[in-house]
Parts: structure tokens; C-alpha cells; sequence
């Protein structure tokens, strides 16, 4: 698997926790300016969400819960458990690591940020990790943006790393309806839709995601489809615990 298919693979790992049902917006929130768009971003301290995650790759289909728990700017925790109750994965990012544990193989992975820019040579920052799992836009930094049209929707593209970043922002709820991740020198995707937000309190919030990844590997069309649906969201309603501790054995990868 060449490096640009690591890098689809490593950013799906993350935004496949992100949110897609959605019902319209009355939300007091105004729309801000972020570079060259209007756009309405959640803002929040602590984010905890519960629901269902379908995903079907090559004919194989899974339906189970996870638990997302967040505090902004400092750590990223989730927890996958199927009907049973019983947890098979845990992710733990901060804006120095990432660590996961796989509990049906009792295997674990663990890095620092630079070593997974290095490895799938991508720049992917923590802010960006955060802001994709609440649904919210992440403007291009030091001028890495270009703005391709205003309407009826508005649509941004950055360089991430080696792949391209597309944006499209909605010009009537001014929220994030879409991103696409892509490799330049190959067809391999990443499409994110996002429709149909809901408000939290006065916040709107994505209540559920569509990924879509579409890659060729050993001349061969793979296509993996994951959608989301939370059924509970509270926004800094009480502190949040992120318990991560790897069994002595399980090993490493």
C-alpha cells in the first residue's frame, strides 16, 4: 500500500467518528468570517456524544456503539462496543500522540504527531482531528487556501501533506456540508457529507456522518462506507474522564 493510500486510511481512522442526521437550524449563532468564508462552528469546552456506527467493506457489514468524549484543544477519547457490551477498541489523541487499542487482537498502536506525519506524510494536526469530529470547518493556515466559489455554496481547497482538502460550506446555514479528502496522483477518496444539524441548547450540532472511501489497491476498485448516528450529545455539561491503559500483554504494532 503506497503512502497516499496510508494517508486516506490514517484521516478515515479519525473522521470516522465525526456526526450526519441532521434537522434544520434556528440558532441564535451568527455566521464569522474565517479567512475567506462565512461559517458557524461549534464552540465548546467539553463534547461527550453516544451512538451507532454502521460500516461495510467488501461484503462484510458491522453494526456497533461508540462513545466519543472530547475536551477542546487537549484530548480526543473513544470507545468502540458492539451489541454485547463489550469493548473492542479504544483511540486516545492528544496534540502530541495517538494510541489505540485493539482488544480482539490484543494489539496496541502508539506514536507521537511528528512520527505519524512522518509515516503517512500528511500534515494532520489535533485541531484538525477535533474540529472534523464536530463537523466543523478548519480554514487553511499561512496562506494554504484558496477559495474556488462563493455560490450557492462556498468551497475552499488546502494542501494537507501530499492529498488536497475540499470544503463546502453551506451559504443558508453556514455550516460544513461536505469534505473531501483526495490523492492528486490517484482516484483514492475520502467524502464526508454532513446533512440535517440539530441544536444542543442553542448550539448546532452534526448528529450523525457519511464516509465514503473509494481506493484502487492491486489494480482493484475498493470502496468502504461508514455512517454514524448519535443519539446523545451534551456540550460542557460536566467534566469528562479518558481512561487509556494498555495491557502488559498485548503487543505492540
Amino acid at each position: 500500500m503506497n503512502k497516499r493510500l496510508h494517508i486516506l486510511y490514517a484521516i478515515c481512522l479519525v473522521v470516522w467518528f465525526s456526526a450526519c442526521k441532521r434537522n434544520s437550524i434556528s440558532s441564535s449563532s451568527a455566521p464569522e468570517k474565517l479567512n475567506k468564508v462565512n461559517v458557524i462552528n461549534l464552540d465548546y469546552t467539553y463534547f461527550s456524544a453516544k451512538g451507532r456506527m454502521q460500516f461495510e467493506n467488501e461484503g462484510e457489514k458491522i453494526n456497533t456503539g461508540i462513545t466519543i468524549r472530547m475536551k477542546k484543544d487537549t484530548i480526543i477519547w473513544i470507545s468502540v462496543v458492539p451489541a454485547l457490551g463489550i469493548e473492542v477498541a479504544r483511540l486516545l489523541i492528544t496534540p502530541d500522540s495517538v494510541a489505540f487499542i485493539n482488544r480482539l487482537e490484543k494489539t496496541y498502536f502508539a506514536d507521537n504527531v511528528e512520527g505519524l506525519k512522518n509515516r503517512f506524510n500528511v500534515d494532520l494536526s489535533f485541531n484538525m482531528v477535533q474540529s472534523l469530529l464536530v463537523g466543523n470547518y478548519v480554514p487553511g493556515q499561512n496562506g494554504n487556501e484558496k477559495l474556488i466559489d462563493e455560490a450557492p455554496i462556498q468551497h475552499t481547497r488546502q494542501n494537507l501533506g501530499a492529498a488536497i482538502l475540499d470544503q463546502f460550506i453551506s451559504t443558508e446555514t453556514y455550516k460544513l456540508k461536505k469534505l473531501q479528502i483526495s490523492d492528486p496522483e490517484s482516484p483514492n477518496t475520502i467524502t464526508v457529507d454532513y446533512s440535517d444539524f440539530e441544536n444542543v441548547g442553542d448550539k448546532p450540532v452534526a448528529k450523525s456522518t457519511l464516509i465514503v472511501t473509494n481506493t484502487i489497491k492491486e489494480n482493484q476498485a475498493k470502496k468502504m462506507v461508514a455512517s454514524i448516528n448519535l443519539n446523545k450529545v451534551d456540550i460542557d455539561s460536566k467534566d469528562l474522564n479518558f481512561p487509556f491503559a494498555i495491557p502488559p500483554d498485548y503487543r505492540r504494532k
